[in-house]
């Protein structure tokens, strides 16, 4: 007899009675067999109902985060402005005695306050919170006025940013929507009475209650500014006689002869439209006349301008999306002008290219609705000159498009014509200006090079015409093209090509091979594809002025040619 206990045995009936092994994964099998096949409609609802409880888990932990924020209470955030004088000493023991018998409850202790701004013009005073100082944000329970604690910088927003106009010890000025406010500015060290100090036109940051300067971006650089050195000489300007004598004249005179003008009743010249194509050298006879100022006023030829002598200004960059902003870029630049005539006694250029691009006449299709407040504004700034403070120069290539107000007499008291050479001496002048110190063949000379451009000046393009019923062709050469701007870019090509091959010799700025006549004629083919390519619009409308006011009988043979081409 084997020892243990013994294993029960059973057997499992057939289906024909008779004995089989039981299977041990037969149960298994016999329970899915009996399971019901699912259903493939009711999968897919469980899905979505498994997914809009998700959805709706998640809205419900939104909810409870919201009713969360509601529950606590509610805080403000304030700018400390003012730390009050410590409470007087504290009661003895037996004061406080005495005090509790007299109102029936212990007496309360003092704690030091502090006088908070919540905005322009809305301060509270409180409990100070520990380790409070001026210029410190703090947040406050909104019902008790309890100060909850100090929040960071990086917590609240930045206020507005203003131009410091002027600082008198802690308090620095600046202009806020035209209004002139005082701010605060913050201790260096607390406690120390020496306090942050910023510069006329610095840009600072202030605290969203507008009490504090709490940063400082630096100062802007100037907008109108001319970065070169605008020293430039009547000599450094070729031909333009007439234009550079009648500056002379409306500039200079004024200054040097005070007592004959006096004499005469006369007064200096308030603003100069300097009108001609474009290229001719407006901006130069500006700079010029600032040169001369400078110069009438004491300043040496080599000395360089001070900054606020020539401010250069595009017509379009006075134009700004927002309203008020391009009138308050008007008043800057007069601002400015006067500045400068306090400082240093002599006036400003104001010197406006592209002015009609702002100062068009207000009763033109080409006028906007920012026009119609750009022109008064100026106009205003015009009228409220001192006559010795600033000196207005206007430039344009379209004087038809200006406000007839703005260029009248009194305003506008010189009109000067920069035209186009109006001869090969001409040209010759503004060529030996720009050939001037280059290396260069001994045949390229400036008399020799307008030669080449005045009289053998090819042609650039032919254009059909028709006036008075005849037809005709418009010869345009290149003589009626030229400007100062041309000259300088052919003499720029012309200089590139010779450097060009002595880069391929290898040479030097020693033993460079200079401008040769092949460079200029190659120049100016150049020149003249590039002008061909252009819009004709300028000189036709220089050739209709001529063909108007000379009649079609004595217009210049050799620019047109009988027939149509």
């Amino acid at each position: 007899m084997a020892d243990g206990p013994q294993r029960p045995t059973f057997t499992i009936s057939g289906p024909g009675g008779g004995q089989r092994q039981p299977n041990r994964n037969g149960g298994a099998q016999q329970q899915r067999d009996a399971e019901p096949a699912r259903d493939p409609e009711l999968e897919r609802d469980l899905a979505v109902t498994r997914n809009e409880l998700e959805r709706v888990k998640k809205h419900l932990e939104l909810a409870e985060g919201e009713i969360d924020k509601i529950q606590r209470e509610p805080t403000l955030i304030a700018t400390v402005v003012e730390l009050m004088p410590p409470p007087p000493k504290e009661p003895s023991p037996t004061q406080r005695d005495a005090q509790q018998a007299r109102n029936g409850k212990p007496a309360r202790e003092v704690k030091p306050r502090m006088l908070v701004a919540f905005g322009p013009g809305n301060a509270v005073d409180i409990e100070q919170c520990a380790d409070v100082k001026v210029g410190d944000r703090v947040r406050c329970n909104r019902n008790t006025m309890q100060a909850l604690g100090i929040v960071r910088a990086d917590e609240t927003p930045a206020g507005s940013i203003v131009s410091v106009i002027r600082q008198t010890g802690m308090i620095v000025e600046g202009d806020i929507l035209g209004v002139l406010k005082g701010f605060r500015a913050i201790e260096k060290t607390p406690g120390s009475g020496q306090y942050q100090m910023y510069e006329k036109g610095e840009r600072v940051v202030l605290d969203p209650s507008q009490s504090f300067v709490i940063s400082s971006l630096g100062t802007p650089p100037a907008q109108f500014a001319f970065s070169d050195d605008v020293r430039v000489s009547w000599d450094d300007i070729g031909g333009h006689a007439a234009a550079k004598a009648a500056l002379r004249e409306a500039i200079a005179m004024p200054h040097l002869h005070k007592a004959l003008f006096a004499a005469y009743g006369k007064r200096p010249v308030r603003g100069v439209l300097l009108e001609g194509p474009s290229g001719t050298g407006k901006t130069l006879l500006a700079k010029a006349a600032a040169t001369e100022l400078a110069s009438v006023h004491g300043h040496k030829a080599t000395d360089k301008l001070p900054s606020g002598a020539f401010i250069y200004v595009k017509g379009p960059e006075l134009l700004h999306p927002f309203i008020g902003r391009s009138e308050e870029h008007i008043r800057k630049i007069f601002t400015s002008a006067r500045d400068h005539y306090k400082a240093h006694g002599y006036p400003t250029v104001v010197f406006l290219d592209e002015c009609d691009a702002v100062l068009a006449a207000r009763d033109s299709n080409l006028n906007t609705s920012l026009n119609q407040t750009i022109v008064p504004q100026f106009l205003a700034e015009m009228d409220g000159l001192d006559s010795h403070a600033t000196m207005i120069i206007l430039a344009t290539n379209r004087p038809d498009r200006l406000d007839p107000a703005v260029t009248r007499d009194g305003r506008i008291d010189r009109k000067i014509h920069v035209g186009r050479p109006q001869s090969r001496a001409e040209v010759s002048s503004i060529l030996a200006i720009h050939l001037r110190d280059r290396p260069r063949a001994k045949v390229v000379t400036a008399p020799w090079l307008a030669e080449l451009l005045w009289d053998e000046a090819p042609v650039v393009r032919r254009i059909p015409m028709m006036e008075s019923g005849a037809n005709f062709t418009l010869v345009c050469r290149l003589r009626q093209y030229l400007s100062g701007a041309m000259i300088n870019t052919l003499v720029e090509i012309a200089a590139t090509f010779a450097m060009q091959r002595d880069v391929e010799a290898k040479l030097g700025a020693s033993d460079a091979s200079g401008i040769t006549e092949a460079d200029v004629r190659a120049a100016i083919d150049v020149v003249v594809q590039q002008s061909a390519g252009g819009n004709p619009s300028e000189v036709l409308g220089e050739w209709r002025a001529r063909w108007d006011a000379q009649t079609q009988a004595i217009v210049d043979g050799a620019d047109i040619e009988a027939g149509a081409a």
